[in-house]
Formats: structure tokens, C-alpha cells, sequence
């Protein structure tokens, strides 16, 4: 029995030894094209479920087979794959090199980023090269057009104009449509605060299954800018400088004297009112009689036009090492404007570090520094247009002719004069996010996102007895200030992982976001001495008014997403968010909206394997609910505002309901978007392109409701109404 036993065990203890040295350790690091660590990047042994992700500096460890024919693929978004033969190697050093395709196969969405061939909804991907064709204020007008679904229209032709923005159409009648902003991960809606060089990418999110992790926040769409960032390596230094001129596209043509004159003769002989130049007298006045002998003819619209100037110049430094990587930028943007007093002076200043601790934690910065002084100046031409040509803007000592057509309209350019009209802005506006991103695990990453807005902005405006808002009242002025902070807080938790044929990613948000806004205002008439104009406002014989106000609201939110890939080929993503808003009524305040959507990769069929012309194929299908909030705070109650009263001859103040009254049962505005999209590329992807058809039905619209002028009030803000968007692109 014990020489039966023997032989085993000391079999069993041979092998011991064989079975210990079936693995063995295996390190590395990889380099990017530069020579500097890359961190993320995936390594994972051929044929196996064994793998790693770098660490700050690149480096990894695993512990591979014993064999000699264990091969390594290494890849990273941006960057081509790469098969690595290990041999009997026990240390490795890769180098990645950059490629431009992968990087264009990318796609930022919410709280993330994925491959295009794995996207689900409708979204569209703006690159850098494509923001820069055009010198604009503002990044946006550089896309006009270009943008499926987008419509981007200037407000006006004054020098720094808004740019109003549309995804989709209008929803909503009196709350908002714009779409929102979210910079390098944080909300931040002045785009036009931004200069274009310092963009590196732009994702338009359209459908309800893209947006529906921002939940009411993205209900108009939503725009994620992400920024330029340091790169390790050399550090490189980039100017960017232009200068250009601006006109009026059309502007109708006037009548000169000439014609104006034959016009006018022709329109009263009709009625026999003039039949030759001995009738004149009937049909022109002295001054007009006299101009006509002098041979005088004044184009106003001239005298008021002019060449516009755009030009900006910026300086960019970035560079870093394989912890330390920083993107400085600063900017100077001027445009005159079409009218005298209309003109725009921008600085920004623009700082981005990210700093890694050590193998786990890592840190960021950015800070968006912008200064605004801007002169604005009403558009004088549709006063021009109803002065006639025979007059004269000067007198013959050279004064300005304060009435050309003698009292009937006031000298266009009245508002040019010295001394007589200031309409002056100026805005501080600071931007700054920080971030702490902590890799708990190889497939699971925590990160943190604080950001902060702070906007302090005055407006002085005075206006003289003699210019077109006066017409020839006494002088006004108006000072006012506003100071908005915006803070925002959101905690993000990442998952990742492939299971053989099965990919996962799981995102889970916290979010708080707070918008707090002071203003005020001061006005007076008849200032004592004008060369104060909006300053020293005591000084006025008469003060119009004096108001102030504070308004601060509250939005909280938690969402959930998840994203199911089998073979790269079925791929689903689902999605819900909760929001809660402090500006609706109570029991009203909180929302969930929901969203799902499904791929489908048909190119990856065996049956579409004979296509060779065929080279991209993907249906989409997405169906979801978003909501809308965005009314003045406090609309769900009722405000009072002072009237005069009086007991004898003593005054008493008191006080009644506002124009609006409160509504306590005020909810959300809520959206249900279908889309159904097809992506295909053909001849190797030389045409590539993409079909979408959607269908929104928005209910509870928030509109006002006009009340009988026998209640009191004037009007109540209510969920009433509905709206239907449809399209195809």
C-alpha cells in the first residue's frame, strides 16, 4: 500500500514545479509617435481574456503564458492597432503611431466617448480643420449650413451679434429652444466667448437617445465642445492672424434727386395735379425748390454706411511632459461694424493643465478668461429712408441740420455727433472647470467635474435731447449692472468591459447645478451736465426709477446609462435621467425621462459580404422623452409689486399682485422623439453619408394664458398647448 501511494505523490510533486511556470511576468510601456507614455491604452494577449490598460505613464503588467508564441495587440482611440510578437521577451517597449482615421472614427457623447461604428443615435461630428475655414466672433457662424437639422442665424449685422442656434426646430412657443453647451464636460452656454483656434472637436447630439442623458437640459439638443489640450513632447508654439473686411450683402437702391423728382411729378400728374414744371410749386416746398435749382443730392444711406473691419489675432503654447501636459492660448478680436458707434473689442485668455499624480489619479484645470467692450448704436437707416434726397445733412457753416425735411424726421446722423449718444458694455466673464479622475479599477474609473461661471457686465447708455430715441425730449441715461454665478457638480462613474463576443459600458451621474443673478438698474432725464452722460445719475433734474433684483434656482439629477454590444454588430444603449428643478410648483418639480435605442451593423452580415461597393451600413432606431423647464424662476408663485396710496395728505405704500400670477400646479414641457436613422458608406468609404427621419410631439407646452382684465393680473404661465416637429436629413 505505501509503494502504491509513493509513486503518485512524488509524481504529483514533480509536476508541481511544471504547473508553477505555466505563466510568467511580462512589462512594458507604450510610447506615442513623440516618445511620450500613453495612458488607457488596452493590452491584451491574443486568443485569451489576459489583458491590462497603461497607467499614467504608459506602463503595464501582466502575466502571460509561458510560451514563446504569446502575441500582444495594443490599442488606443486615435491611434492604429498594433500586433506585438513577445517571444521570449519579459520587457517591452511599444510605439503607437498616430492615426488620423481612427481618430475621425471617434465620437464625444454625454459623459464619454465611443467608436462612430458603435453609435446608436443621431449625432454629428464637427473636426477642427472644419471650424477654421471661416473668421467669425463667434464659432458657430462658421457652421452655417453645414449642419444637418442646425439652423444658425445671426440676429442682426451689428458688430458682435447673437447667433441664434436651433436643433431641430422650434418646440417650445415661450421657453427656451436653444440647444446646450457643454465645454470640455461642463455646461457653459456664451460659445461666443470661445475662440475657434482653441477648439479641437465639436458633437451635435440630435435625437432624444443622444441627448437623453442630459435629460431636461438637452431637450433642445445639445452641443459638446471639447477643447484643445497639451500634448507631451516638444512644446509648440502656433500665431493665428487675420485681417479682412466686411459690406452689406444687399442694401435697395435709393432714388437719387433726379429720379425722386421725376417720381414725384409722375404720381401727381396722375391725380392732375401736375402737368409741367410750372406746376412744381403745387407738389415741392421751398427748401425742395430751392435744392432742385442748386442741383443738390444726398444719398443718406452713404453718409451712414461703411466698410466694416474684422481682425484677431492669438498666440497658442502647448507642450508637457508624460505627467504634466498644458495648453495656454490668448486672443485679441476686433470688428467695426457697418455704423460709426458700432463696434466690438474681445480679449480671452485660455489656460488648460492636466497633471497626473501617480498610476491612478489623475487632475485638471481649465480657465476661459474673457473681456468684452462693446458700442452699440441704433440702426439709423429706416430713418434715412424717409428723408428725400433733396436735402442736406449740413448747414453751410458746417453744423449738423437737425431737421433736413424742416421738423418732419431728425438728422440721421444726430447719433454720430460728439457727446450725444453712448450705448457702452462691458463684460468680465470667467469660466473655469477642475476635475479629479481616479482609475479605481483597469475597467472602472471614477471622476469628479466642479465648474464655476462668474459674469459681471455693465451697460451705460445716454441719450441726448437730439438723437432718434429722443427726437428732441430732454436727455436720458440709464446705468445698469448684473452679476451672474453659475456652479455646477457632477460626480460620473465609468464602466467598461469586453466579454469575449460581449461588450459592456455602464455610466452613472450625480449632478447639481445652481444659477444665482443680480441686476440693477438706475435711470434719470435732463442730466445737469451732459459730458457725465450715465454717470453721476443724482445730478439729474428727474430720476426715472431705480429697480434691483435676485433670482436663484436649483437643478438636481441622477442618470443611468448602459450599452450593450454583441460582436460589434447589435448594439443597444439605454438611458434614464431624473431632474428636478426648483423653478416648478412642489409635487411638480421632478421629471424621469427616459430613452432606448438599437443598432444594427447589416455590413457585418454574411450576406452582405459579396457587396464589395458596400463598405458601412448601420440602421439606427431610438425612441425617447425629454422635458423642458425653462421659464422665469419663481412662475409657480405669485409676486407682489408696490402701488401709492394715500390716507389724507399722507402717502402709505402698499402693495397688489404682479402682472403675472402664480401657478401652483406649473409642470414640465415634455417631449417624445422617434428616429429612425441609416448610415452607409460605399467605394471604400470615399462616399459616405447618412439618412435620418424623426417625429417630436411636445405637450404641456409652457405658454402664457391672457386673463380678463377683470381679475386683476394680466396673465398666467400654464402647461397648455402642443407642438409638432418633423423632418427628414
Amino acid at each position: 500500500m505505501k509503494c502504491r501511494l509513493l509513486f503518485p505523490t512524488l509524481l504529483l510533486c514533480a509536476s508541481a514545479p511544471a504547473w508553477a511556470q505555466t505563466t510568467r511576468p511580462l512589462t512594458g510601456q507604450v510610447l506615442d509617435d513623440t516618445g511620450a507614455g500613453l495612458p488607457g491604452v488596452t493590452v491584451v494577449v491574443q486568443n485569451s481574456t489576459i489583458g491590462a490598460t497603461t497607467d499614467a505613464s504608459g506602463r503595464f503588467t501582466l502575466n502571460v503564458p509561458a510560451s514563446s508564441n504569446v502575441v500582444l495587440t495594443v490599442s488606443y482611440i486615435g491611434f492604429a492597432t498594433q500586433t506585438i510578437p513577445v517571444g521570449t521577451q519579459t520587457t517591452l517597449k511599444v510605439s503607437l503611431k498616430s492615426d488620423e482615421k481612427a481618430l475621425d472614427d471617434v465620437v464625444v457623447i454625454g459623459y464619454g466617448q465611443v467608436k462612430k461604428s458603435d453609435v446608436t443615435g443621431s449625432i454629428v461630428s464637427v473636426k477642427e480643420e472644419d471650424l477654421k475655414k471661416v473668421p467669425v466672433a463667434n464659432v458657430m457662424e462658421s457652421l452655417q449650413g453645414k449642419l444637418p437639422g442646425v439652423d444658425i442665424v445671426s440676429s442682426g449685422g451689428s458688430a458682435g451679434a447673437a447667433v441664434n442656434i436651433t436643433v431641430r426646430g422650434n418646440r417650445s412657443i415661450t421657453a427656451s429652444n436653444g440647444p446646450l453647451f457643454i465645454v470640455d464636460g461642463v455646461q457653459y452656454n456664451s460659445i461666443q466667448d470661445i475662440n475657434p483656434n482653441d477648439i479641437a472637436g465639436m458633437e451635435v447630439l440630435k435625437d432624444a437617445a443622444s441627448t437623453a442623458i442630459y435629460g431636461a437640459r438637452g431637450a433642445n439638443g445639445v452641443i459638446i465642445v471639447t477643447t484643445k489640450k497639451g500634448t507631451a513632447g516638444k512644446t509648440r508654439v502656433n500665431i493665428n492672424s487675420y485681417y479682412g473686411s466686411t459690406d452689406k450683402v444687399f442694401y435697395p437702391k435709393v432714388n437719387d434727386a433726379a429720379e425722386y423728382v421725376a417720381q414725384k411729378r409722375e404720381a401727381n400728374r396722375t391725380t392732375g395735379l401736375w402737368n409741367s414744371v410750372a406746376d412744381d410749386a403745387k407738389i415741392f416746398t421751398n427748401l425742395e425748390l430751392q435744392a432742385i435749382a442748386d442741383g443738390t443730392s444726398t444719398n443718406w444711406a452713404d453718409l451712414l454706411l461703411r466698410h466694416g473691419v474684422q481682425q484677431e489675432h492669438q498666440l497658442s503654447i502647448a507642450g508637457g511632459s508624460e505627467k504634466t501636459k498644458f495648453y495656454l492660448s490668448a486672443d485679441y478680436y476686433n470688428e467695426q461694424g457697418l455704423f460709426r458707434k458700432d463696434d466690438l473689442h474681445r480679449y480671452s485668455f485660455r489656460a488648460n493643465l492636466d497633471q497626473a499624480l501617480n498610476d491612478k489619479v489623475r487632475i485638471g484645470l481649465q480657465n476661459q478668461l474673457t473681456y468684452y467692450n462693446q458700442n452699440q448704436r441704433r440702426d439709423p437707416t429706416n430713418q434715412a429712408n424717409k428723408i428725400t434726397p433733396l436735402t442736406t445733412p449740413y448747414a453751410a457753416d458746417g453744423t449738423l441740420v437737425l431737421y433736413p425735411n424742416n421738423t418732419a424726421f431728425l438728422n440721421p446722423l444726430a447719433d454720430e455727433q460728439e457727446g450725444n449718444y453712448e450705448n457702452n458694455t462691458r463684460t468680465t466673464r470667467t469660466f473655469s472647470t477642475a476635475y479629479v479622475s481616479y482609475q479605481i479599477l483597469p475597467s472602472l474609473n471614477f471622476r469628479s467635474n466642479l465648474g464655476l461661471t462668474l459674469s459681471n457686465g455693465r451697460v451705460g447708455i445716454f441719450q441726448g435731447q437730439y438723437t432718434l430715441d429722443r427726437n428732441g425730449q430732454v436727455a436720458q441715461s440709464s446705468y445698469g449692472t448684473q452679476f451672474d454665478t453659475n456652479w455646477s457638480w457632477e460626480n460620473i462613474l465609468n464602466y467598461n468591459k469586453t466579454f469575449g463576443d460581449h461588450s459592456l459600458s455602464a455610466t452613472g451621474v450625480t449632478s447639481l447645478l445652481t444659477f444665482n443673478t443680480e441686476n440693477s438698474n438706475a435711470q434719470g432725464r435732463n442730466q445737469l451736465l451732459a459730458y457725465q452722460q450715465y454717470f453721476a445719475l443724482a445730478n439729474a433734474n428727474q430720476q426715472v426709477g431705480i429697480n434691483s433684483a435676485y433670482v436663484d434656482s436649483k437643478l438636481i439629477s441622477f442618470t443611468g446609462r448602459v450599452q450593450y454590444g454583441y460582436k460589434g454588430r447589435y448594439l443597444l444603449t439605454l438611458t434614464g435621467r431624473e431632474d428636478r428643478s426648483s423653478k416648478l410648483a412642489t409635487g411638480k418639480k421632478g421629471s424621469f425621462f427616459p430613452s432606448a435605442a438599437v443598432a444594427w451593423r447589416l455590413i457585418d452580415e454574411r450576406f452582405m459580404k459579396d457587396l464589395t461597393a458596400v463598405t458601412d451600413l448601420k440602421l439606427r432606431v431610438s425612441y425617447g422623452r425629454a422635458g423642458n423647464y425653462d421659464v422665469p424662476a419663481y412662475s409657480s408663485q405669485s409676486l407682489l409689486t408696490r402701488i401709492p396710496f394715500a390716507f389724507g395728505e399722507t402717502g402709505a405704500a402698499g402693495y397688489t399682485f404682479a402682472n403675472r400670477i402664480g401657478n401652483p400646479d406649473l409642470g414640465w414641457e415634455i417631449s417624445l422623439t422617434k428616429n429612425v436613422g441609416l448610415d452607409f458608406g460605399f467605394f471604400n468609404n470615399r462616399v459616405t453619408g447618412s439618412v435620418d427621419v424623426y417625429d417630436t410631439h411636445t405637450s404641456d407646452l409652457l405658454l402664457n394664458r391672457f386673463l380678463p382684465l377683470t381679475s386683476g393680473v394680466s396673465f398666467i404661465t400654464q402647461n397648455i398647448g402642443e407642438t409638432r416637429n418633423r423632418g427628414v436629413e
